[in-house]
């Protein structure tokens, strides 16, 4: 499962390039959608569904709530095969459930956070998964051929492990890493690679609200969500 999610991963995000290429206007015009997006779609199977993309300073998630208000954290690519939507498509009215949903949403996302705060502050020190990631980094650190700007992607992914700013992001670094051990990779690939991993996160913008914002709680932001109706 592990190389066919990278491969699905991969796929959509190379659809994602293609699209900003050939349509760089509408790829702008996406880009530039107001936080708390939303609509509603016709789809008998997830009827009274509502999925949500959420992120704060520190981390982001992807939410899933069916019909029982059930809720279902999900990955990227399972996400993504929710969200993929044909262009003819039209927009339906939001069901009666998609505020609650959301809200529900929040809840699970910040009590995910606490949790995850709470642990921190009482070990005091990062679980292996972040020490493996942070010695993968520090590894292409000292490739001879990076440029100023690598350094700064990859300092910047090395103090969001450290912050625990993305929970996916060290996971996303370590499959990686162990990919590059049973297929054979140069160097300047794998540079590549990871920071096209790297750079699927706003690191900078989060680098810099975490600098000026270390004594303020930064609320969660629903970034887009979408409810399902038959």
């Amino acid at each position: 499962m592990p190389e066919e999610e990278r491969d699905e991963r991969l796929a959509y995000l190379m659809e994602i390039r293609k699209f900003r290429e050939q349509n760089p206007k509408q790829f702008k015009r996406i880009q530039n959608m107001p936080k708390r997006a939303r609509v509603g779609r016709k789809d008998r199977t997830r009827n009274l569904s509502t999925i949500s993309y959420i992120r704060n300073q520190r981390r982001d998630g992807f939410y899933y709530l069916n019909g029982r208000n059930e809720l279902e954290e999900l990955t990227f690519v399972e996400t993504a095969k929710i969200f993929e939507a044909k262009a003819i498509e039209k927009p339906y009215p939001i069901h009666e459930q998609h505020h609650e949903q959301i809200q529900l949403a929040l809840e699970a996302f910040e009590k995910t956070g606490a949790k995850s705060a709470v642990s921190k502050s009482t070990t005091g020190k990062i679980g292996p998964n972040e020490k493996n990631a942070l010695s993968f980094i520090g590894m292409i650190k000292k490739l001879d051929f990076l440029s100023e700007e690598d350094k700064t992607w990859l300092q910047l992914a090395k103090e969001a492990v450290e912050k625990g700013t993305f929970q996916q992001l060290p996971k996303k670094l370590n499959k990686y890493r162990k990919e590059t051990k049973t297929v054979k990779s140069n160097p300047t690939e794998i540079l590549e690679k990871t920071l096209e991993i790297i750079k699927e996160y706003p690191l900078q913008e989060k680098t810099t609200e975490i600098a000026s914002k270390t004594t303020r709680k930064k609320e969660p932001k629903i970034i887009i969500s979408e409810s399902f109706k038959s």
